[in-house]
């Protein structure tokens, strides 16, 4: 095998070749780990170690997974259908549709997306008189996904034992898992669990994977659960050649369920694996990767690594302090149009934010002055009312059991088929032991129902469609839902825009089927749902589009752009409120920052806001912590904040102390007891309302002095001491 053909350097080449046995690899940020991997895939085909089919690679997303199989294309020239390289979920999919009856699963089953999750969990909280008061249906989902992701079924969901929230939450949990059961249904958790719990269940099933895959690639590892590490460690035991890939310094996913402890973990499990480190960034300028490197060197609990690069030093990091956050929107866009002159296309520039209620104020200056933009992670086409209605048609196609699809078509459009005649049927369905359509045709025929009409016409049509299914094309069955319905009545010849905003959605699905049935091998409406239904945020980001691209943090990872800003870098929005009296979730804060600093290939631009409106009212907060965490020689500060301020407050500049503390106290103004000045920043305090909290920050204007004030249980308060009584602790 000649080896010095792969465009590698040392540690990757080594990553590469290393075939035998456990291996974690340590990838630093822009180190190369997807040509890393797909060179090890290719590797292991070259040298004849394994046929493509005995190999397997699980990541995170579908561009991701899609990336690595076209450049493993490229490189040995197989066939597509030969290569194993999916997501996690997809792969978890694939198990359960082909193998689920070896574990008592139907492979029929229907995927239950976010939103059809909350209208079920809005049902039962109906039905089981849950106060929403006491608990939210977002809540109950959240503990429900967490205690899936980490293996905990609702028999053995133990936190209902120590409060009485969690005990609702235990009862709602077992409500929801059989109505699922009824429905024949499941929901993205469920397809890791699921798929866990199938090879645990069959002795079978669990042989056959282990020898079909001979070697496992695992990318992101950091971001993997309990779930997904027992899978993994579950396919790989008896071969043991297992590779996994990631930075533990750019776990951002905990509270989704990632397990940063699966590092350990794995050395735990595999004692014998071989550690690689990959070190040399090819994405950065010397000064960004310097920016990150010092940053991220604030978390102790990490693996040591010392990231370098031989691309140029690069520019300065330029930080801007704006007034508030029309000022911080301005800025940044006025940057843009700058740098535009430089020759960087829209595409170039993506502007970050922790919370997406940040975004408004960025769209509203870009759609001002006219500049085109996409915001990642907004209302998918998938997600649009009338693309839903018709996809539940085609659910109800292939799962007849899946109630919630039936509801939806029944209702698009009104048949006059209503919530009392669907409840009926729901109840003689549950009686039966039927799943729901069959229930509704048994009662469309028996003369004992009243509603028997009413439902007949819409089961027999429903069945007829379901007898063309492997007799015409996908496409064309579709068509006729949209016709023979009456789907489009309402809309065509409107010159509303949104109805033909509608019109054109619908024809857009079905040119997708269309189209996935001219590339796809053994094209099957089940493949198709599928599909759909593991499309993520990822798969709508053009990153060539010509567009500036707004986003979360959160959905940064895995992204780079020539001109990255940071926005809202404020204490208590960046590290947000909720984790700053957590190390832990502190020390994940920074490791979301570093994430979003090591995105930019060439140039980053930070910013803050003195003052943001937040709520409806004005929110007063220091600069973030991690801004005094960044090399004083790598920023440079901008000019040019438009909102007047009369105030006094010690500003952020590079060698500055703590979080909202100046390095000396030489601009604080004279004390004068009874209006405030008599506090200082660091001195606990006794609020008669909010109780106990540390002074952060203390402002001095030309009316009153104000106190930032962190209060235990609560968070950051701005408080006027001139008109409430402080104890000084």
């Amino acid at each position: 095998m000649e080896t010095s053909l792969y465009p590698l350097n040392e540690r990757q080449l080594e990553a590469v070749t290393h075939t035998e046995g456990p291996l974690m690899v340590f990838a630093g940020a822009g180190s190369g780990k997807t040509r890393t991997l797909t060179y090890r895939f290719a590797h292991l085909i070259r040298a004849k170690k394994a046929h493509p089919a005995e190999i397997l690679a699980v990541t995170f997303t579908n561009k991701a997974a899609r990336e690595m199989r076209e450049r493993i294309i490229d490189i040995t020239r197989i066939r597509p259908r030969r290569l194993s390289v999916s997501t996690f979920h997809a792969f978890c999919l694939w198990m359960l549709r082909s193998y689920g009856d070896k574990g008592g699963f139907d492979p029929k089953f229907s995927i239950l997306d976010d939103g059809d999750q909350r209208r079920l969990m809005n049902t039962l909280f109906k039905e089981m008189n849950i106060n929403s008061k006491l608990l939210n249906t977002r809540r109950a989902l959240w503990e429900i996904q967490h205690a899936k992701a980490h293996g905990i079924a609702p028999d053995n969901y133990t936190y209902g034992a120590y409060d009485l929230i969690g005990k609702r939450i235990a009862e709602i949990y077992e409500a929801y898992e059989k109505r699922l059961a009824e429905l024949n249904a499941m929901d993205f958790s469920d397809l890791l669990l699921n798929a866990y719990r199938l090879l645990i269940r069959s002795p079978e099933v669990l042989t056959h994977f282990r020898q079909a895959f001979r070697y496992i690639m695992v990318d992101e590892y950091q971001d993997t659960n309990f779930i997904q590490y027992q899978l993994i460690k579950q396919l790989s035991s008896e071969h043991r050649n297992l590779c996994v890939v990631g930075d533990d310094d750019q776990s951002i996913y905990s509270w989704r369920g990632a397990n940063k402890e699966n590092i350990r973990l794995f050395h735990k499990d595999f004692p014998e694996a071989v550690v690689i480190k990959l070190e040399q960034n090819y994405r950065s300028t010397k000064t960004i990767l310097h920016c990150a490197s010092h940053l991220i060197r604030h978390n102790t609990s990490r693996t040591e690594k010392t990231l370098w690069t031989e691309n140029a030093a690069g520019d300065p990091i330029i930080l801007y302090e704006a007034g508030d956050e029309e000022d911080e929107a301005r800025w940044v866009i006025d940057t843009i149009q700058a740098l535009r002159s430089e020759g960087f296309p829209w595409h170039s520039f993506a502007v970050f934010y922790r919370t997406n209620a940040q975004s408004r104020v960025f769209e509203e200056r870009l759609i001002r002055q006219g500049i085109p933009y996409q915001i990642f992670g907004g209302f998918k086409f998938y997600d649009r009312k009338e693309v839903k209605d018709l996809l539940a048609y085609l659910k109800i196609l292939i799962n007849p059991g899946d109630e919630i699809a039936v509801r939806r078509a029944i209702a698009a459009p009104s048949r006059g088929i209503g919530k009392v005649t669907l409840d009926q049927i729901k109840t003689f369905a549950v009686t039966n032991g039927l799943p729901f359509l069959e229930a509704m045709g048994k009662i469309s025929k028996d003369s004992g129902f009243k509603m028997r009409k009413k439902v007949r016409p819409f089961y027999e049509w429903i069945t007829g469609l379901r007898s063309l299914l492997g007799q015409e094309r996908i496409a064309d069955i579709l068509e006729k839902i949209v016709t023979e319905s009456g789907y489009l009545l309402p809309y065509r010849g409107s010159n509303d825009p949104q109805a033909q905003s509608i019109v054109e959605n619908v024809q857009e699905l079905i040119a997708a089927v269309a189209a996935y049935e001219e590339e796809a091998d053994d094209p099957s409406l089940e493949e198709f749902l599928d599909l759909v239904s593991l499309m993520t945020d990822t798969d709508t980001l053009n990153e060539t589009a010509g567009k500036v691209t707004l986003m979360t943090l959160h959905s940064a990872k895995g992204l780079e752009f020539p001109v990255v800003f940071i926005t809202g870098l404020e204490e208590g929005l960046f590290p947000h409120e909720r984790s700053i009296l957590d190390e832990s979730k502190v020390d994940e804060e920074r490791r979301l920052f570093y994430v979003g600093i090591t995105r930019s290939q060439k140039r980053l631009f930070l910013s803050y806001c003195e003052e943001r409106n937040q709520y409806g009212r004005a929110a007063f907060r220091p600069p973030s912590r991690f801004l005094r965490e960044l090399p004083p020689e790598t920023l440079q500060r901008a000019e040019g904040r438009t909102k007047s301020f009369t105030s006094q407050r010690t500003h952020f500049s590079p060698g500055s102390t703590a979080a909202g503390e100046p390095a000396s106290d030489t601009s604080s103004p004279p004390t004068s007891s009874g209006n405030g000045n008599e506090f200082k920043v660091g001195d606990r305090i006794l609020h008669p309302t909010f109780g106990r909290g540390v002074i952060k920050v203390r402002e001095v204007s030309n009316s009153h002095p104000k106190l930032l004030i962190h209060f235990e249980g609560i968070g950051l308060k701005l408080i006027y001491p001139k008109f409430v009584e402080l104890k000084r602790l």
